[in-house]
């Protein structure tokens, strides 16, 4: 069983990898209901599994000067702050109807990556209005704003806190369709910031004992090989490869997220 996990981590990890979202969204469910591992081990153990395979990831795509640290600040503090508020929420308001919600986002936004509207639509006009304004970065390819950042940042928080996931398959979709950051700048960019959330969220669960250490090692050793893989193979993929691939991983993680909502919550 325990080998069984390790090869599904492993690829879980490689297409987090290729799509920058790490994979921990597909892993939890997984564990859960196959596997018959507590929610919060599962959770706990995906989320400390993350920083290896995360770090691996992110020190490769350093080398390839793939990482936009600017656009990195730019995202992940709003993002902290709206996980902070997404958590808070938790509490207050039933997450069931709002998880099937979420999933039909994010079957409905794994369709527009992959078949983006090519006329110019109202929101895209507000967008490109709001990110025209109090430049963070702007260079050749792309700019964003501090008002768009911000606004996206939060949401992508926000909805992480909500439902315990990572902002990657938020804001890797975020930075390709609405900054038009390049793909692959983009995804090394979103999987670096997941190097400091896994890491933070990684030690809260072990302080609280949501470990279980032999399945750990099969989870990270899993994660950690398919984040390799993925590494390896990114650079023999074309920008439309990849850009399919991250469709596919964000409809995959649409019906993950259908699935907790039905069988888990």
């Amino acid at each position: 069983m325990l080998i069984c996990i390790l090869l599904i981590c492993a690829l879980v990890s490689f297409l987090g990898t290729m799509a920058g979202f790490g994979g921990g969204i597909f892993i939890v469910p997984i564990l859960v209901m196959f596997f018959k591992v507590p929610i919060e081990m599962a959770i706990g153990v995906t989320a400390i599994s993350l920083f290896p395979s995360s770090l691996l990831s992110t020190c490769l795509n350093i080398k390839k000067k793939a990482v936009d640290y600017k656009l990195m600040i730019a995202l992940e503090i709003p993002t902290i702050v709206g996980a902070f508020l997404g958590a808070k929420l938790t509490g207050l308001i039933p997450t069931k109807p709002l998880e099937m919600i979420f999933a039909s986002f994010l079957l409905f936004m794994a369709y527009k990556t992959l078949w983006p509207a090519k006329k110019e639509t109202f929101f895209s006009k507000i967008v490109e209005n709001l990110n025209n304004k109090g430049f963070l970065i702007k260079n050749e390819h792309y700019k964003v704003s501090l008002y768009s950042a911000s606004i996206f940042g939060i949401l992508a928080g926000v909805l992480a806190g909500l439902f315990g996931i990572g902002g990657g398959i938020i804001k890797t979709p975020i930075m390709i369709n609405i900054f038009k950051v390049p793909i692959k700048t983009a995804t090394a960019t979103a999987l670096a910031m997941i190097v400091f959330t896994s890491l933070s969220s990684g030690i809260t669960h072990w302080q609280m004992g949501h470990i279980e250490k032999e399945l750990l090692a099969y989870v990270v050793s899993g994660f950690f090989l398919g984040a390799l893989i993925g590494a390896w193979t990114n650079s023999k993929f074309t920008d439309k490869h990849v850009k399919k691939l991250i469709s596919f991983s964000i409809a995959l993680a649409g019906m993950s997220v259908f699935v907790h909502a039905v069988f888990l919550a």
